[in-house]
């Protein structure tokens, strides 16, 4: 009975064991099977960082989800190795994959604890549970990763299991793998990575967070001491060094809690780009690419060295510029705002745009020459005028600022001085639609509207400053266009080539045409309107302001580089315009800030580049034809004003007509007639005359001598000479009267010398005209009229209208001196002048000191500190 019971016992156990051992079998099959496939690092690894790099190889920036880089063995330290041995896997080099007897250590304290918190893993353990497993601990994770290390092992070297291992761990702050974490904690490659650099992230491996030096930098200095303990005990450190190791620092680099580089508005429009060439945001920032780019790292510190020189202070307008190469149209400098952390929106690319304002002139001019207009053409230029529109109401053009203009102005001259009206007229003559396409032609990639208000910059969407920039790179590359862009080349990780731009350029003006703009554009800097943009060396632009002061630019160029400068407020969609009208106390227009910061970063940014001129189109690309200045009819010998018009050979206009506007014109007799009669007579007929008072018989005021004779045909604006009594000698009533000279035509200088030699008072005020600057257009009262000592005498000359000349008002009484200036509209602010020299040479109550200067150019209304002798 005892046998049978035994042998039903053993037979019961023998079932269980066959039994346990089947759905043992079957749980390890179960957890086994369908075991990830082993491959390469990289094709198990799912991100890589990529790095986009300036033109120099400087790294501007790193787009990642996860923050790592591959590197090979060989260029991780050979000391960082060791220390992750030491204190991970210290029985590495000795176990195929498993380390048996740390896990079973690990296992009976799990038992113990009736938890699965203890690890036994090994180096290769942790490299398969981190490639291809979740983070949960449960036995059947252990055993599927346990035979897959031991099937690495059996199928890579020791060293390549490694490098895969170094290449993958985290090491807290956002990095992924050895390289990362060098860069990130301590700014080094892992190459070079010291004893306490290595010890440090090795100690991390097994809580990143915990032992994160910034967090915890008492905690991590403890655990990277405890790791170059264990490195002592394995023979991997000497007792020397590592006590020195022990007694340093830290020495972190700073933390960067997020990785903008050195041109933030650069780098989120070369990601436009990309996404432009095919490649998505994922893979933007996952496939490792080292994207290689146009930026200078010098020329975009000089552009943001500018802005700040300038407008430095938060509450100062936003700033955008764009440098473009004109050769290749590689962009070199971007600026698209003063604070990226603060504001993400990239005024240089993104839209909207902003109004150009006059900025956009040279596209219309540059359509014009295309249309057989020449530079020497003559438009009128008095302000307001008023246009008819085809289909739209009438279009009432002003100059900026109420600049009043004065009869015909060539285009060069309203090309630096911005003119309103002639352009508005020269757009008027070629049609909206031929400006809109050289526009676009140049490079401007807005929607335009085919309204002659663009040629004020009036448009519907407005233009980026990389707009206008590419444009403008293509009048300084002679009109041959190439497609602003910032990739250069792309390569995988691996080193592989996979995009390299290639330059198509095209010429979409000709040569000869763009040579003349530029000889324009080249007078705005030299003296109109962009005069605060002069650099030294040949250079063209053109200033833009808006409506109201709410955009200013400056667009300019050199044979080298090519530069769109934005200054303006940046406002939220739906918010009115801001307008710059005191800002460090001036209004801000393209002349002002925009030009200083254009001239301020060309300098700088150009100071190591060769001087060079702009090409000249071949001989032969124009032609000259003597027109009439008024009319550009062909010219006759009663036309008051002719010079040779240029024109580009190509676009040369053909049967042009013969002025017939201007006819001869009979003088009438003007003798016997008084002095306002004659002159009323010939200001009807268009001419102009000068008085000469003189002793005669006849009735004082009265004409007694002409010159030419009446009956002489002459042309309109001719001078005639008219001889007026005084019936005895040239006096006055009480006979201290002195005769105003005739100074038009004089320079300004000269003019004043004369008058104040004669003992008048001099002021003057700017107009523009199409006469040389600072030459005399007019003057009151006019030549001829007698005039007491002393009397003030206003010359008109020709530039920039809103200025003035200063007079000299030393030595006049106070009195007398505020009448003057008053009545020019100064504003005027006294002090006692007590000083003994300046009452023995001025006298008692008399102004002996004035700021601004005698002869000064100021603006209209300008305080003036007058010093009174006490």
């Amino acid at each position: 009975m005892g046998c049978i019971f035994s042998r039903k016992f053993l037979a019961t156990i023998m079932v269980m064991f066959v039994l346990t051992g089947i759905a043992g079998g079957i749980f390890v099959y179960e957890a086994t099977r369908d075991l990830p496939d082993i491959g390469d690092v990289k094709s198990v690894i799912k991100t890589q960082t990529t790095h986009i790099y300036a033109a120099d190889g400087t790294l501007i920036t790193r787009l990642f989800q996860e923050n790592r880089t591959i590197v090979p063995l060989k260029d991780i330290s050979p000391t960082i190795q060791k220390a992750v041995i030491s204190v991970e896997d210290q029985r590495y080099y000795q176990h195929r994959g498993v380390d048996y007897i740390r896990i079973i250590g690990a296992l009976i304290k799990d038992v113990r604890q009736m938890d699965t918190a203890q690890g036994g893993s090994t180096i290769t353990q942790q490299y398969v549970k981190n490639a291809y497993f979740s983070p949960e601990k449960t036995v059947s994770r252990k055993l599927r990763e346990a035979f897959l290390a031991t099937k690495l092992e059996r199928t890579y070297k020791k060293e390549e299991i490694l490098e895969k291992y170094l290449n993958t761990i985290y090491f807290g702050s956002g990095a992924y793998g050895i390289e990362a974490a060098a860069q990130s904690y301590f700014g080094v490659p892992a190459s070079k990575l010291n004893l306490e650099q290595s010890a440090l992230l090795a100690g991390m491996i097994k809580a990143p967070e915990s032992y994160n030096p910034y967090k915890n930098p008492e905690g991590a200095v403890k655990r990277r001491d405890l790791v170059i303990g264990l490195m002592i005990d394995q023979g991997y450190a000497d007792e020397k060094e590592a006590g020195i190791a022990k007694e340093r620092p830290l020495a972190l680099q700073p933390r960067q809690r997020s990785y903008q580089g050195i041109a933030p508005y650069f780098t989120e429009w070369v990601k436009t780009e990309l996404k432009e060439l095919g490649y998505d945001e994922k893979a933007i920032y996952s496939q490792g690419f080292r994207i290689h780019t146009t930026l200078d790292p010098k020329i975009q510190e000089s552009s943001e060295l500018a802005w700040k020189k300038y407008l430095p202070s938060s509450t100062d307008p936003d700033v955008a510029l764009v440098s473009i190469e004109p050769k290749s149209g590689a962009v070199r400098a971007m600026v698209g705002g003063k604070d990226f952390a603060r504001q993400k929106f990239n005024i240089a690319a993104q839209w909207p745009g902003r109004q150009p304002g006059s900025a956009f002139k040279p596209f219309t001019l540059t359509a014009a020459l295309m249309e057989g207009v020449s530079p020497d053409d003559g438009y009128e230029a008095s302000s307001p005028k008023i246009f008819k529109v085809a289909g739209s109401a009438n279009w009432k053009v002003h100059n900026s600022s109420g600049e009043s203009g004065a009869g015909y102005m060539d285009l060069r001259r309203a090309t630096a001085w911005s003119v309103n009206v002639v352009y508005a007229g020269l757009i008027m003559k070629i049609g909206a639609n031929n400006v809109v396409k050289v526009a676009k032609d140049l490079g401007i990639t807005s929607k335009l509207e085919a309204n002659p208000a663009i040629t004020l910059g009036g448009l519907e969407r407005g233009v980026t400053p990389l707009e206008m920039a590419n444009a403008y790179a293509t009048l300084a590359n002679g009109g041959k266009h190439n497609k602003a862009y910032g990739v250069d080349k792309i390569t995988t990780a691996q080193g592989e080539l996979i995009y390299k731009h290639k330059a198509e350029p095209e010429q979409v003006v000709d040569k000869a045409v763009a040579y003349l703009v530029t000889e324009a554009l080249r007078g705005v800097i030299q003296s109109g309107t962009g005069r605060r943009a002069a650099i030294g060396r040949p250079s063209a632009g053109k200033t833009g302001t808006s409506q109201d002061y709410v955009d200013a630019w400056f667009c300019g160029y050199t044979p080298d580089l090519a530069t769109a400068v934005w200054v303006g407020y940046l406002r939220e969609p739906g918010d009115p315009p801001k307008p710059m009208k005191n800002v460090h106390g001036i209004r801000v227009s393209g002349g002002s800030f925009p030009a200083q910061i254009w001239a301020a970063h060309m300098k700088r940014a150009l100071k190591d580049v060769r001087e060079h001129s702009f090409d000249k189109p071949p001989r032969g690309s124009f032609s000259q034809i003597q027109m009439c200045d008024e009319t550009n009819l062909l010219s006759t010998e009663w036309c008051p004003k002719t010079s040779y018009h240029i024109f580009v050979r190509k676009y040369k206009p053909s049967n042009v007509k013969t002025c017939n506007v201007h006819q001869p014109i009979p003088l009438p007799d003007l003798i016997g007639l008084t002095q306002d009669e004659a002159i009323k007579k010939l200001t009807e007929l268009k001419l102009g005359h000068t008085l000469v008072n003189k002793p005669f018989a006849g009735p004082p005021g009265q004409v007694f001598e002409q010159s030419p004779a009446a009956g002489t045909e002459v042309r309109k604006e001719a001078i005639i000479a008219l001889s007026i009594s005084t019936g005895g000698d040239v006096i006055t009533e009480d006979g201290n009267g002195t005769v105003v000279p005739n100074v038009i035509g004089l320079a300004i200088d000269t003019a004043v010398d004369e008058l104040e030699a004669r003992g008048f008072v001099v002021t003057g005020e700017y107009r523009l005209s199409n006469e040389p600057q600072n030459q005399v257009i007019g003057q009151r009262p006019p030549a001829g009229f007698i005039a007491e000592p002393g009397a003030n005498i206003t010359i008109v000359i020709s530039g920039e209208s809103g200025k003035v000349i200063m007079p000299d008002v030393r030595g006049k009484s106070e009195a007398r001196a505020r009448d003057i200036l008053e009545s020019k509209g100064f504003e005027i602010t006294t002090y006692s002048d007590s000083n003994k020299e300046s009452f023995e040479k001025y006298g008692a109550g008399n102004i002996s000191k004035q700021e601004p200067k005698a002869r000064a150019r100021i603006e209209r209304g300008a305080k003036v500190v007058l010093y009174v002798t006490t």
